[in-house]
């Protein structure tokens, strides 16, 4: 560890004035981590030595430096109060943080650290508090109130003694990160194999239509596979491809698209299908998983998953859809029966894996028949009783192999592996559950699964929990009842045994919580020790009277707390007393029920009734928002704790909402009144600002007036004589905005629909006048907004109109060059109107320029497009 001692602050207390953001600091920290100063962190410990094993170091090898930096805020929250808000960033990882060309640095930087910060007041040293926060960020807050003295002057912070630590949770991500790396080199070795072969196939002239057939199915089976898996996106392999898989992938891709090709290509043919093709589909078919497994052995486990996982039929793919259209293809030839095919492919499945089971290679064997018990469902296959014999000794192998590794880590205490071992049973069991349980009932199958069951029951508690037991007792009761009916009654007993153990041990934890007066953990301990007797409800409790003796303790508990509120006036809180009272449900002493019933609704009654009171007081005064919130807190409360079952507090809320619903609707009433008499006083002051205002709180009456008996013909009243000025307003709103935001050009159009708007209103009459946008442009004398607004008439096809901007162009003097290329428009745009007018040229000329020289450019243009 490497210690860091920092002085964060300086400030005086006396005199400092109220500020939300004292001070703020941030501290760089750094510390060394390698295998011998970890050694007191066991998720540190297990994390280096993880990837040790997996990636052949040792882990001495493992050296690295974590740099990041404390952020402190200081706030005054209140002249006497001072938070200290401390969060860490993190900044590098440097050393050994790279593991076969991947970055660990999610893996290896810890999620915590931890420090002291020692605060002065003055010279003296006041307190050394000690925290630890999470290195992602999150801010944790230090009150620092009560060593600040204004009297003594200044207040000083020094961090000391930063040390990192691992998490728990890091042991998982830690794991997960090491597979992903495996995996993304195991499909590495799989991919090169695979392009490789395939980059063969493409240079031979001929392939049997059985070959194109297993082309297909691999490379899709393959494809689909990468397509499943998580690393690609984890491992961030479109940044940190180290040996090019993206890449090999694409080439995967092109060998898939063109097997798809030649497949599709064969099955469009019409030849006759000879006898052996059959035969060879089938072998290399099942060929494909043997040959993987075979494959596998040859490498190491980390390296062998991708090629394990291409020997297993892939049941989500489409690979079923391609081998039922296979099938169909042979069925089209002389002398083939449609299930001929998964027929063979079944029987060469389970062949294969009997010999596996001979050599007591259950796992691979396993494999084969899930395979062959897929092809037997997906086509409607019985299993006849040397499959299922096969099937049930690969599935014991595996089984009892891993109970125990699980056994043997029990015995050493390694809890950790023992769990992880049971889980894979566990999965073995839910994955496997269908045919299980769907064959022929057996006496004496899976004999190595229940012989280890009998040795791990006799493990003592303290190695092998009643926890444990009763869930692996859960697991496989059912596989003794159905395949092992002979290991059944020793099963079930022990079974007993040990739901009996378990409940005593949880009834002893539930009177210990009582001894020790924790009552709200006793009674979600009695929760769930109903639960667990409600889930075994075959399991006949021998002793009932204790757990009956220490519900009933709990019960008076409730009853008693529950008194000494309602004493104290904490009538809520009473009641949640007996609600808890009441969640004892079946364990309740006699007359448990009706006394909580009784004592929750001389209680519930009583609150309601105040809470009316209170609200109906807020009615009277007019304070109605409170008096809403007032009755829904009565609601609930009699939903709650009452759900109709009191008919005086039914009647009692009823009543109450109605007179609530009426005092509304009287003042709604008052509101519009009150909002049509201040619409005509503004319309009489043409203050058409404050019109808008209250017509928007009438829109808002709308909503409250639901269910009222107003004067509808009011509201369609205030809505004909505001509806016009609210619209002008905002349409001018937008004109403005328009001008702001994007221009003249963006603006002139609405502002002439405004223009029009008014006069088709009559706005006008009621004082809304607005210049035309020729004598607004005018007084403006701004020659942008002359040039956009001639431009704007152009646009529109009105050169008439533009002529006139032409002219205000000419009066404020605004340069020709600047009018070029808009007099040359007008010009040619008034030409083609003219060449059927019966005036001369030189008549329209004067007529539209007055040859005024300024329009040199317009007459010149105005006379070539008009005579020629």
């Amino acid at each position: 560890m490497k210690k860091k001692v920092v002085y964060l602050c300086f400030f005086l207390i006396t005199g400092l004035m109220v500020k939300a953001q004292v001070f703020q600091s941030t501290v760089e920290v750094s510390e060394d981590l390698n295998y011998r100063n970890i050694s007191d962190d066991t998720t540190a410990v297990f994390i280096f030595n993880s990837l040790a094993s997996s990636f052949n170091l040792s882990p001495n090898r493992i050296r690295i430096n974590a740099s990041g930096v404390f952020h402190l805020v200081l706030d005054k929250i209140s002249p006497n109060h001072l938070m200290l808000n401390v969060s860490f960033h993190k900044r590098t990882l440097t050393g050994k943080n790279e593991f076969q060309g991947f970055s660990a640095d999610s893996v290896l930087w810890p999620g915590q650290v931890a420090t002291g910060i020692q605060v002065y007041n003055g010279r003296h040293l006041r307190n050394t508090m000690s925290f630890s926060c999470p290195t992602d960020g999150t801010s944790i807050q230090l009150d620092v109130s009560e060593f600040a003295n204004g009297r003594i002057g200044e207040l000083a912070l020094k961090i000391d003694q930063v040390q990192y630590s691992f998490r728990s949770p890091q042991k998982l991500k830690a794991m997960e990160w090491i597979s992903q790396v495996q995996m993304y080199y195991s499909y590495h070795a799989l991919l090169t194999a695979v392009n490789a072969k395939y980059q063969q196939h493409a240079n031979e002239n001929h392939r049997s239509s059985a070959n194109l057939m297993i082309d297909h199915i691999e490379l899709g089976r393959l494809k689909w596979l990468l397509e499943q898996e998580s690393f690609v996106q984890n491992l961030h392999i479109d940044r940190f491809d180290p040996e090019g898989l993206l890449i090999m992938r694409e080439q995967l891709n092109r060998f898939a698209n063109r097997a798809s090709t030649l497949f599709d290509q064969e099955m469009r043919k019409n030849e006759v299908v000879e006898p052996d093709y059959l035969t060879t589909f089938c072998r290399q078919y099942v060929a494909l998983s043997t040959n993987y497994l075979k494959w596998a052995e040859t490498h190491q486990p980390s390296v062998a998953s991708a090629l394990v996982m291409m020997a297993s039929i892939p049941q989500q793919a489409n690979e079923l859809g391609i081998l039922r259209e296979i099938i169909q293809y042979f069925a089209s030839g002389p002398n083939h029966a449609e299930m001929q095919i998964p027929i063979c492919i079944s029987e060469l499945y389970a062949r294969e894996a009997r010999q596996l089971n001979d050599v007591d290679d259950y796992v691979y064997a396993l494999l084969l028949l899930r395979n062959a018990a897929f092809i037997q469902t997906s086509f409607s296959l019985p299993s006849n009783h040397g499959f299922n014999t096969a099937y049930l000794a690969a599935f014991d192998g595996v089984a009892a192999s891993y109970l125990k590794v699980g056994r043997m880590a029990c015995l050493s205490n390694n809890s950790q592996l023992s769990r992880n071992y049971f889980q894979r049973v566990y999965g073995m069991i839910d994955s496997h559950l269908d045919f299980l349980t769907n064959m022929v009932p057996q006496d004496s199958a899976l004999p190595g699964l229940f012989r280890e069951i009998i040795s791990l029951n006799k493990l003592p508690s303290l190695q092998f929990s009643y926890t444990d037991k009763v869930q692996l007792f859960d697991k496989t009761t059912f596989l003794a009842q159905h395949v092992g009916r002979a290991w059944y009654p020793a099963i079930d007993s022990a079974y007993r045994i040990n739901l009996q153990g378990y409940l005593d041990q949880q009834l002893d934890i539930f009177e210990w919580m009582l001894n020790q007066n924790q009552f709200p953990d006793a009674g979600l301990k009695l929760a769930s020790i109903d639960a667990f007797l409600k889930g075994h409800a075959d399991f006949y409790l021998t002793d009932t009277i204790r757990l009956y003796q220490l519900a009933k303790q709990l019960f008076e508990v409730y009853i008693q707390q529950s008194d000494r509120l309602l004493l104290a006036g904490q009538p809520g809180v009473a009641l949640e007393q007996l609600v808890m009272a009441d969640k004892i449900g079946d364990w309740l002493p006699y007359g448990g029920r009706i006394l909580i019933d009784h004592r929750i609704d001389s209680v519930a009654f009583p609150l309601i009734e105040t809470m009316v009171e209170k609200a109906k007081y807020y009615i009277w005064a007019l304070r109605l928002p409170e008096a809403t919130t007032k009755l829904a807190e009565a609601d609930s409360i009699e939903k709650l704790y009452l759900d109709g079952t009191n008919s005086k507090a039914t009647e009692l809320l009823s009543l109450s909402h109605q007179e609530l619903a009426a005092r509304n609707c009287m003042v709604v009433q008052q509101k519009l009144e009150s909002a049509i008499n201040e619409i005509r006083a503004a319309l009489r002051a043409r203050a058409f600002t404050s019109v808008e205002k209250v017509y928007e709180s009438v829109q808002d009456l709308k909503s409250e007036f639901e269910g009222c008996d107003l004067n509808a013909k009011k509201f369609l009243l205030v809505e004909q004589a505001c509806q016009p000025i609210v619209s002008y307003l905002d349409q001018n709103r937008q004109v403005k905005k328009l001008l702001f935001e994007r221009g003249y050009s963006a603006a002139i159009d609405h502002y002439v629909n405004l223009l029009k708007y008014i006069l088709a209103h009559q706005l006008d009459t009621m004082g809304i006048v607005l210049p035309s946008l020729y004598t607004f442009v005018g007084e403006q004398k701004l020659s942008l907004l002359t040039i956009t607004t001639t431009q704007y008439y152009i646009d529109k096809g009105n050169y008439q109109e533009a002529l006139q901007y032409l002219w205000m162009a000419r009066k404020q003097k605004i340069k020709k060059a600047d009018m070029r290329h808009l007099m040359g428009r007008i010009a040619e745009g008034l030409a083609q109107m003219d060449k059927k007018s019966d005036a001369s040229v030189g008549e329209a000329l004067e007529n539209y320029t007055g040859n005024d020289k300024w329009f040199s450019y317009f007459n010149f243009t105005y006379r070539k497009n008009r005579l020629f």
